[in-house]
């Protein structure tokens, strides 16, 4: 960064295509995507908002092998599991 503006700056020649994209990111998975959530955490109890966020990450590596065609090994299940469970685990069992 220091070196861009000790020399020319920064300049930023993209397509119009690329800044749709990005406009369109911003506005429906970022933006929608909050308000959908802020509207349906109301609705839920925090425990269950906590094992819905806790799902996320394993939703995320689901969607990543099979659309993504990123490969998924023993030992990314393994772990994920043990995040899952142990999240589980606190939400049933909380200390007091």
């Amino acid at each position: 960064m220091l070196l861009c503006l000790a020399n020319d700056g920064i300049t930023l020649i993209m397509p119009f295509e690329a800044w749709a994209a990005a406009l369109i990111t911003v506005i429906f998975c970022t933006v929608f995507a909050f308000v959908i959530q802020t509207v349906a955490q109301r609705l839920t109890t925090p425990t269950r908002t906590a094992l819905i966020f806790t799902a996320e990450p394993v939703f995320g590596a689901l969607f990543a092998y099979f659309y993504g065609n990123e490969p998924l090994f023993t030992h990314h299940l393994i772990g994920g599991g043990l995040i899952f469970l142990g999240m589980v685990i606190a939400e049933i069992h909380p200390r007091t």
